[in-house]
């Protein structure tokens, strides 16, 4: 730690460098080392700046008063230039108005991004909210007149500015405002940002509920992107839709430029022939064509109201010639710009004050109607969409409670009682070491400990403290039965809490279940087959696989667990290719195989495997003892790897034949025909495997002193309960089951397999010679090979 003077210490020395002194006390004596601090010092101090930054940002971005303001800007921005048009309010002046509000609400939204990004630099640039931020905070430049808005201007569609693309412009301006709609969703984020509570508060469930904010913010952002997506989408293909997309407009003016040039020609032929009257004379054809547009748009939220370039009086040869219409247009023009829309004529042709050269002649049109028909509309999409994503906040956050957040407080409050218990354990041997200081003070002798002793008083301390955590459960078993799936998972898996369930066997003792026997002929009598003077070696295979039969379905195991989880009929199949799969090998052949299954039933009866194995469990064990070295071609694995064989290669060295004999059995399981395990369902299965793949794995001799070494290890740590144990071998103790077997039942299994698997010692002293002389034959001919 770099800091000043400590404990009446000397002060550290001024200079050009920043000193600091690290102390370190043991066994009463203190020693002092001074350190340069000079670049932490400033590393330091950069960091804390940037800590300091950062914290002050995140506490303005979870003040209330910020998040008010965020929400009264998002009102604003999203509905605040429609209410205008909507409320037809005159330009001047709202215009002005409106901009400055606009361009408030614009650097509000501008700084929210900057301190978001100083908050979460790391996250916040890389998710969908901040795209989302993006595009609204970019969309607002549609709302202010003197950048791309359109208020104060008018439509011209043939103008620059067309129409369509104000249309376009318009569709991406509401989706990006959508995009906004993500502000509202922080808010329960918001919220839970100033509840949080530290580890020993209270309220355990709080961090479930933080996370499930955290969540359903993330979802919801994705709803509003997704959302703002297919609007802007939908809205781009309105585009040329009314009114831009009415061509009656264009015709409008298209057929008065026609007419009046009509009539302009008509008055200049009168003239030049010396008549006089009315230009329109006699037929009256351009005051005709205005009278007909005007019963045009009469019930039309849009009509003209004025013409320009369409002059009453021309001059024609040095006279003044009325040309009547003009005078009808002249209505009232609309309070805001935006509402007009100007159609000007496709070309002039008569040349005349207003339409020559690069003018053109013009119709207004008042669209003060259908623009506020506008504005409502999109003040209704908007507000549609924001139900929408409002509705699916709703949704995802009910669900996130219902799914997450609510099993995760029940394992968290579970977890809070664990380390209750933990807590107490630690203070009871606190205590016991006080206790033990304490009379070593009052003997006065102070030995120095040595390295030995230190390691033995810590291993002493964690034996402890794991046998006080593991005795002691946190809730019995009534309680235990109450719990969901979720709390028991976590009792289960992280309190080595291992309350044994009797096993129900469904067969064992019932007359009825038991049925007729499997096998009628028997090639021994079945209490030859229960003992280790088993003369396999003698049988042809047929009668050898029937002797597994009898294991599988009417010996005591089998009737228990065989006979009602196996199909007599497919398992007879799967035998038959497991027998096919077998090499004729000296010892590893399907012989040995049959050899292993009948001391895997006697090794199971001995220890009661009915008490504490599944009926799942028995009959996956007595499958992998079948095929625990299925394809074995007679030689070592160290002699594979040496050789650089092809199983050694796949298998990267680690157990090459023992893999290989798993793989082989599941490969003859996947074929429907000799599926053994077909009436297991996916639970049953996954079990099953898990004990076929860990105890033929565990067959392999490499692994024979990990199997002595955990063995050990239960032993070390529950050896009362195996000393008490031994005294009473009729039957077991229920604490050994719990604490001793139920706690370690795969390892109880890989033991027996390969017990099994090596159990030539245990069987009389001829057969056991019987089956060296194989051994010693297999590995010859590996040796001259």
């Amino acid at each position: 730690r770099c800091s000043g003077g400590m404990d009446g210490g000397p002060p550290p020395p001024t200079g050009a460098f920043s000193l600091g002194m690290a102390k370190a006390e043991q066994a009463g004596e203190r020693s002092y080392a001074l350190v340069d601090c000079g670049p932490a010092g400033y590393m330091h101090s950069g960091q804390g700046t940037r800590r300091t930054w950062r914290s002050t940002a995140k506490r303005v971005l979870a003040s209330v008063l910020f998040r008010s303001i965020g929400v009264a800007c998002l009102v604003v921005a999203l509905f605040g230039g429609g209410l205008c048009v909507l409320l037809d309010l005159p330009d001047k002046p709202w215009n002005l108005v409106v901009d400055c509000v606009m361009l408030v609400v614009l650097l509000f939204f501008i700084a929210e991004l900057v301190l978001r990004l100083i908050v979460e630099v790391k996250d916040y640039p890389l998710s969908s909210l901040f795209w989302l931020d993006v595009l609204g905070t970019a969309s607002m430049v549609f709302e202010v007149s003197f950048l791309l808005g359109t208020a104060g201007k008018i439509n011209a569609p043939d103008a620059g500015a067309d129409t369509v693309m104000v249309r376009a412009a318009r569709a991406a301006r509401v989706g990006a405002r959508v995009g906004r709609l993500s502000m509202p969703l922080r808010i329960p984020a918001m919220v839970y940002a100033g509840r949080r509570g530290g580890p020993g508060s209270p309220d355990a469930s709080l961090s479930a509920r933080i996370l499930g904010a955290r969540v359903t913010l993330v979802l919801s952002s994705k709803v509003a992107l997704l959302v703002s997506a297919i609007v802007a989408g939908v809205l781009v293909f309105t585009i040329g839709q009314y009114p831009e997309g009415d061509q009656s407009l264009r015709w409008t003016g298209h057929k008065l430029e026609a007419d009046y040039a009509r009539a302009y020609h008509r008055a200049a032929n009168r003239t030049a022939n010396g008549e006089r009257g009315d230009g329109a004379s006699p037929s009256g054809v351009f005051e005709a064509t205005v009278d007909d547009m005007l019963s045009f748009y009469s019930d039309l939220p849009y009509f003209p109201y004025r013409l320009e370039g369409f002059e009453e009086q021309v001059s024609l040869h040095g006279e003044r010639v009325p040309i009547a219409g003009t005078d009808k247009l002249s209505g009232r023009e609309p309070k805001r710009k935006q509402n007009i829309l100007r159609q000007r004529v496709s070309r002039c042709l008569v040349d005349r004050p207003g339409c020559e050269g690069g003018e053109r002649a013009s119709v207004y049109f008042d669209c003060t109607a259908a623009g506020r028909y506008d504005a409502a509309i999109d003040a209704g999409v908007v507000f549609f969409i924001s139900l929408c994503v409002g509705l699916s906040v709703l949704d995802i956050s009910f669900n996130i409670d219902r799914m997450v957040v609510a099993p995760l407080e029940k394992m968290l409050k579970t977890a809070h009682t664990m380390s209750n218990v933990l807590n107490q354990a630690i203070k009871r041997t606190s205590k016991a070491e006080e206790t033990e200081r304490e009379s070593d003070a009052d003997d006065g002798d102070e030995v120095e400990e040595d390295e030995a002793e230190m390691l033995e008083r810590v291993f002493r301390k964690m034996a402890t403290l794991t046998n006080l955590f593991v005795e002691q459960n946190v809730i019995d078993d009534a309680r235990m039965r109450d719990l969901d799936a979720e709390s028991k998972g976590v009792i289960v898996e992280m309190m080595q809490y291992a309350r044994r369930e009797v096993r129900k066997s469904t067969a064992k003792g019932n007359v009825f279940l038991r049925g007729p026997s499997a096998l009628m002929d028997l090639p021994v009598r079945p209490e030859e087959i229960q003992s280790w003077g088993l003369n396999l070696l003698s049988m042809r295979p047929p009668d050898q696989q029937k002797v597994v039969e009898y294991v599988m379905f009417d010996s005591s195991v089998g009737q228990s667990s065989g006979r009602h989880l196996l199909n007599q009929e497919c398992f007879r199949v799967f035998a038959e290719t497991v027998r096919h799969g077998y090499f004729e090998n000296p010892y590893h052949s399907f012989t040995h195989a049959c050899d292993v299954v009948g001391s895997c039933f006697r090794l199971l009866t001995q220890v009661q495997c009915e008490e504490w194995l599944s009926d799942v469990e028995i009959v996956a064990l007595l499958v992998s003892a079948l095929c625990h070295d299925i394809g074995h071609p007679g030689k070592t694995n160290p002699f594979l790897v040496e050789t650089g064989n092809e199983l050694a290669l796949r298998y990267n060295d680690k157990s090459p034949l023992e893999n290989m004999h798993c793989a082989r059995l599941f490969e003859i399981c996947s074929e429907t025909k000799t599926n053994v395990f077909t009436k297991f369902d996916r639970a049953g299965y996954k079990q099953a495997r898990a004990v076929c793949i860990e105890g033929i794995l565990f067959t392999d001799n490499a692994r024979h002193f990990d199997l002595v070494k955990d063995v050990k290890k239960v032993h070390e740590t529950s050896s009362e309960l195996c000393d008490a144990q031994l005294s009473k071998r009729d039957s077991l103790h229920p604490r050994y089951l719990q604490d001793v077997i139920g706690k370690n039942t795969m390892l109880w299994i890989k033991v027996i397999l390969h017990t099994a698997d090596v159990s030539n010692p245990l069987k009389t002293f001829d057969m056991n010679k019987l089956w060296a002389m194989r051994v010693v034959d297999e590995f010859f001919a590996q040796g001259d090979e």
